[in-house]
Protein backbone atom coordinates (compact mmCIF):
# COMPACT_ATOMS: atom_id res chain seq x y z
CA UNK A 1 0.00 0.00 0.00
CA UNK A 2 1.14 3.51 -0.72
CA UNK A 3 0.35 6.86 0.85
CA UNK A 4 0.33 7.92 4.45
CA UNK A 5 -2.44 7.99 7.02
CA UNK A 6 -3.44 11.12 8.88
CA UNK A 7 -2.66 11.28 12.59
CA UNK A 8 -6.20 10.58 13.83
CA UNK A 9 -6.57 7.52 11.60
CA UNK A 10 -3.14 6.20 12.57
CA UNK A 11 -3.96 6.71 16.25
CA UNK A 12 -7.28 4.89 15.91
CA UNK A 13 -5.72 1.95 14.10
CA UNK A 14 -2.88 1.74 16.60
CA UNK A 15 -5.34 1.60 19.51
CA UNK A 16 -7.34 -1.09 17.68
CA UNK A 17 -4.14 -3.09 17.18
CA UNK A 18 -3.39 -2.94 20.89
CA UNK A 19 -6.88 -4.13 21.81
CA UNK A 20 -6.96 -6.98 19.30
CA UNK A 21 -3.51 -8.23 20.24
CA UNK A 22 -3.77 -8.11 24.03
CA UNK A 23 -7.38 -9.24 24.47
CA UNK A 24 -6.61 -12.90 23.58
CA UNK A 25 -3.67 -12.95 25.99
CA UNK A 26 -5.89 -11.50 28.70
CA UNK A 27 -8.43 -14.26 28.04
CA UNK A 28 -5.76 -16.88 28.81
CA UNK A 29 -4.54 -15.41 32.11
CA UNK A 30 -7.25 -16.68 34.48
CA UNK A 31 -7.87 -20.23 33.18
CA UNK A 32 -4.39 -21.20 32.00
CA UNK A 33 -2.96 -22.82 35.14
CA UNK A 34 -6.33 -24.40 35.96
CA UNK A 35 -6.46 -25.87 32.47
CA UNK A 36 -3.01 -27.36 32.91
CA UNK A 37 -4.02 -28.99 36.20
CA UNK A 38 -7.26 -30.22 34.63
CA UNK A 39 -5.13 -31.92 31.97
CA UNK A 40 -3.24 -33.72 34.75
CA UNK A 41 -0.04 -31.68 34.74
CA UNK A 42 2.02 -31.52 37.94
CA UNK A 43 3.10 -28.16 39.34
CA UNK A 44 6.70 -28.85 38.32
CA UNK A 45 5.58 -29.36 34.72
CA UNK A 46 3.49 -26.17 34.81
CA UNK A 47 6.49 -24.22 36.10
CA UNK A 48 8.49 -25.69 33.24
CA UNK A 49 5.88 -24.51 30.72
CA UNK A 50 6.14 -20.94 31.97
CA UNK A 51 9.93 -21.14 32.01
CA UNK A 52 9.86 -22.21 28.35
CA UNK A 53 7.61 -19.27 27.56
CA UNK A 54 9.83 -16.76 29.37
CA UNK A 55 13.11 -18.08 27.98
CA UNK A 56 11.77 -18.13 24.43
CA UNK A 57 10.52 -14.56 24.70
CA UNK A 58 13.82 -13.37 26.19
CA UNK A 59 15.94 -15.17 23.60
CA UNK A 60 13.98 -13.77 20.65
CA UNK A 61 13.45 -10.22 21.92
CA UNK A 62 16.38 -8.56 20.12
CA UNK A 63 16.26 -10.67 16.93
CA UNK A 64 12.53 -9.90 16.69
CA UNK A 65 13.26 -6.18 16.75
CA UNK A 66 15.73 -6.67 13.93
CA UNK A 67 13.14 -8.57 11.92
CA UNK A 68 10.77 -5.64 12.27
CA UNK A 69 13.39 -3.35 10.74
CA UNK A 70 14.30 -5.76 7.96
CA UNK A 71 10.96 -7.29 6.98
CA UNK A 72 8.55 -4.53 7.94
CA UNK A 73 6.21 -3.87 10.85
CA UNK A 74 3.16 -5.41 9.20
CA UNK A 75 4.82 -8.73 8.40
CA UNK A 76 6.20 -9.15 11.91
CA UNK A 77 2.89 -8.22 13.56
CA UNK A 78 1.05 -10.71 11.35
CA UNK A 79 3.60 -13.39 12.26
CA UNK A 80 3.10 -12.62 15.95
CA UNK A 81 -0.65 -13.02 15.54
CA UNK A 82 -0.27 -16.33 13.70
CA UNK A 83 2.09 -17.67 16.38
CA UNK A 84 -0.35 -16.70 19.12
CA UNK A 85 -3.19 -18.25 17.15
CA UNK A 86 -1.32 -21.55 16.95
CA UNK A 87 -0.22 -21.31 20.60
CA UNK A 88 -3.71 -20.67 21.99
CA UNK A 89 -5.18 -23.48 19.90
CA UNK A 90 -2.51 -25.97 20.98
CA UNK A 91 -2.79 -25.03 24.65
CA UNK A 92 -6.60 -25.18 24.51
CA UNK A 93 -6.73 -28.62 22.92
CA UNK A 94 -3.43 -30.28 23.85
CA UNK A 95 -3.01 -32.85 26.60
CA UNK A 96 0.56 -34.16 26.22
CA UNK A 97 3.27 -32.32 28.19
CA UNK A 98 5.51 -31.84 25.15
CA UNK A 99 2.61 -30.39 23.17
CA UNK A 100 1.68 -27.93 25.91
CA UNK A 101 5.33 -26.93 26.26
CA UNK A 102 5.51 -26.36 22.52
CA UNK A 103 2.40 -24.20 22.68
CA UNK A 104 3.93 -22.08 25.45
CA UNK A 105 7.12 -21.70 23.40
CA UNK A 106 5.06 -20.46 20.45
CA UNK A 107 3.31 -18.02 22.77
CA UNK A 108 6.69 -16.73 23.94
CA UNK A 109 7.82 -16.31 20.34
CA UNK A 110 4.65 -14.38 19.53
CA UNK A 111 5.21 -12.18 22.56
CA UNK A 112 8.76 -11.40 21.41
CA UNK A 113 7.68 -10.59 17.86
CA UNK A 114 4.98 -8.25 19.13
CA UNK A 115 7.40 -6.24 21.25
CA UNK A 116 7.78 -2.94 19.45
CA UNK A 117 6.46 -3.28 15.85
CA UNK A 118 3.06 -1.72 16.57
CA UNK A 119 4.65 1.25 18.33
CA UNK A 120 7.25 1.55 15.57
CA UNK A 121 4.50 1.48 12.93
CA UNK A 122 2.63 4.26 14.70
CA UNK A 123 5.76 6.40 15.05
CA UNK A 124 6.75 5.83 11.40
CA UNK A 125 3.25 6.65 10.18
CA UNK A 126 2.78 9.83 12.21
CA UNK A 127 6.24 11.17 11.37
CA UNK A 128 5.77 10.38 7.68
CA UNK A 129 2.57 12.47 7.74
CA UNK A 130 3.51 15.33 10.07
CA UNK A 131 7.29 15.32 10.27
CA UNK A 132 9.77 14.36 13.01
CA UNK A 133 8.35 16.90 15.49
CA UNK A 134 4.83 15.44 15.44
CA UNK A 135 3.13 14.72 18.75
CA UNK A 136 3.50 11.04 19.55
CA UNK A 137 2.66 11.00 23.25
CA UNK A 138 -1.11 11.14 22.89
CA UNK A 139 -1.33 8.11 20.62
CA UNK A 140 1.19 6.07 22.56
CA UNK A 141 -0.60 6.87 25.82
CA UNK A 142 -3.93 5.82 24.35
CA UNK A 143 -2.37 2.61 23.11
CA UNK A 144 -1.03 1.88 26.58
CA UNK A 145 -4.47 2.54 28.09
CA UNK A 146 -6.10 0.32 25.47
CA UNK A 147 -3.62 -2.46 26.26
CA UNK A 148 -4.42 -2.28 29.97
CA UNK A 149 -8.17 -2.23 29.29
CA UNK A 150 -7.91 -5.20 26.91
CA UNK A 151 -5.93 -7.22 29.45
CA UNK A 152 -8.36 -6.38 32.24
CA UNK A 153 -11.41 -7.18 30.12
CA UNK A 154 -9.86 -10.39 28.84
CA UNK A 155 -8.92 -11.53 32.35
CA UNK A 156 -12.45 -10.96 33.65
CA UNK A 157 -14.05 -12.62 30.65
CA UNK A 158 -11.60 -15.52 30.69
CA UNK A 159 -12.40 -16.21 34.32
CA UNK A 160 -16.16 -15.82 33.89
CA UNK A 161 -16.67 -18.00 30.81
CA UNK A 162 -15.86 -21.41 32.40
CA UNK A 163 -17.98 -20.49 35.41
CA UNK A 164 -20.92 -19.48 33.22
CA UNK A 165 -20.66 -22.72 31.26
CA UNK A 166 -21.10 -24.64 34.51
CA UNK A 167 -24.37 -22.94 35.44
CA UNK A 168 -27.89 -24.16 34.68
CA UNK A 169 -27.86 -27.05 32.22
CA UNK A 170 -24.05 -27.34 32.59
CA UNK A 171 -23.14 -26.68 28.98
CA UNK A 172 -19.48 -27.18 29.89
CA UNK A 173 -20.00 -30.82 30.83
CA UNK A 174 -21.98 -31.40 27.66
CA UNK A 175 -19.24 -29.78 25.61
CA UNK A 176 -16.59 -31.99 27.21
CA UNK A 177 -18.66 -35.10 26.63
CA UNK A 178 -19.44 -34.20 23.01
CA UNK A 179 -15.74 -33.66 22.23
CA UNK A 180 -14.44 -36.64 24.24
CA UNK A 181 -12.70 -34.26 26.69
CA UNK A 182 -10.85 -32.50 23.86
CA UNK A 183 -12.55 -29.20 24.66
CA UNK A 184 -12.99 -28.44 28.34
CA UNK A 185 -14.85 -25.43 29.77
CA UNK A 186 -11.44 -24.01 30.65
CA UNK A 187 -10.44 -24.34 26.99
CA UNK A 188 -13.19 -22.00 25.78
CA UNK A 189 -11.43 -18.70 26.68
CA UNK A 190 -8.33 -19.81 24.79
CA UNK A 191 -10.38 -20.81 21.74
CA UNK A 192 -12.16 -17.45 21.86
CA UNK A 193 -8.75 -15.80 22.03
CA UNK A 194 -7.66 -17.78 18.96
CA UNK A 195 -10.71 -16.45 17.09
CA UNK A 196 -9.74 -12.88 18.05
CA UNK A 197 -6.21 -13.54 16.78
CA UNK A 198 -7.68 -14.35 13.36
CA UNK A 199 -9.37 -10.94 13.40
CA UNK A 200 -6.07 -9.35 14.48
CA UNK A 201 -4.13 -10.87 11.57
CA UNK A 202 -6.81 -9.84 9.07
CA UNK A 203 -6.80 -6.32 10.49
CA UNK A 204 -3.02 -6.09 10.19
CA UNK A 205 -3.09 -7.10 6.53
CA UNK A 206 -6.02 -4.87 5.57
CA UNK A 207 -5.53 -1.73 7.66
CA UNK A 208 -1.81 -1.13 8.15
CA UNK A 209 -0.02 0.95 5.53
CA UNK A 210 3.76 0.90 5.72
CA UNK A 211 5.24 4.37 5.16
CA UNK A 212 8.48 4.60 3.24
CA UNK A 213 11.57 4.13 5.43
CA UNK A 214 15.20 3.09 4.97
CA UNK A 215 15.57 -0.59 4.17
CA UNK A 216 17.67 -2.62 6.58
CA UNK A 217 19.07 -5.99 5.55
CA UNK A 218 18.51 -8.90 7.89
CA UNK A 219 22.23 -9.74 7.88
CA UNK A 220 23.22 -6.27 9.06
CA UNK A 221 20.51 -6.25 11.71
CA UNK A 222 21.52 -9.62 13.14
CA UNK A 223 25.18 -8.64 13.01
CA UNK A 224 24.44 -5.66 15.22
CA UNK A 225 22.67 -7.68 17.94
CA UNK A 226 25.83 -8.57 19.97
CA UNK A 227 26.89 -4.93 19.96
CA UNK A 228 23.41 -3.89 21.09
CA UNK A 229 23.46 -6.40 23.95
CA UNK A 230 26.94 -5.25 25.00
CA UNK A 231 25.91 -1.61 24.87
CA UNK A 232 22.86 -2.31 26.99
CA UNK A 233 24.92 -4.15 29.60
CA UNK A 234 27.46 -1.32 29.72
CA UNK A 235 24.73 1.26 30.07
CA UNK A 236 23.08 -0.70 32.87
CA UNK A 237 26.38 -1.12 34.71
CA UNK A 238 27.14 2.60 34.34
CA UNK A 239 23.73 3.58 35.68
CA UNK A 240 24.10 1.21 38.62
CA UNK A 241 27.56 2.60 39.41
CA UNK A 242 26.23 6.16 39.22
CA UNK A 243 23.36 5.31 41.56
CA UNK A 244 25.72 3.68 44.08
CA UNK A 245 28.03 6.71 44.01
CA UNK A 246 25.10 9.06 44.55
CA UNK A 247 23.93 6.99 47.51
CA UNK A 248 27.41 6.94 49.03
CA UNK A 249 27.77 10.72 48.73
CA UNK A 250 24.32 11.54 50.13
CA UNK A 251 24.37 12.85 53.73
CA UNK A 252 23.10 10.51 56.39
CA UNK A 253 19.76 11.46 57.89
CA UNK A 254 19.54 12.13 61.61
CA UNK A 255 17.96 9.32 63.63
CA UNK A 256 14.99 11.50 64.62
CA UNK A 257 14.16 12.48 61.05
Amino acid sequence: MTGTLDIRTARRRYVTLCVLFWLPLGLSIAPLILLFTERGMAMAAIAGFFAVHSLTAAALELPAGGLSDALGRRAVLAAAGLLNLAALTIVALGSAPWLLGFGMALMGAGRALSSGPAEAWYVDTVQAHAGPDADLRTGLARGSSATSAALATGTLLGGALPWLLGLGPDLGARLSEATSELVLPLSVPMLLGAAVEIVFVMYVFTSLREPARPVATLRNVLRGIPATIGGGLRLGAAMRWSAECSSAQAPLAAPWQ
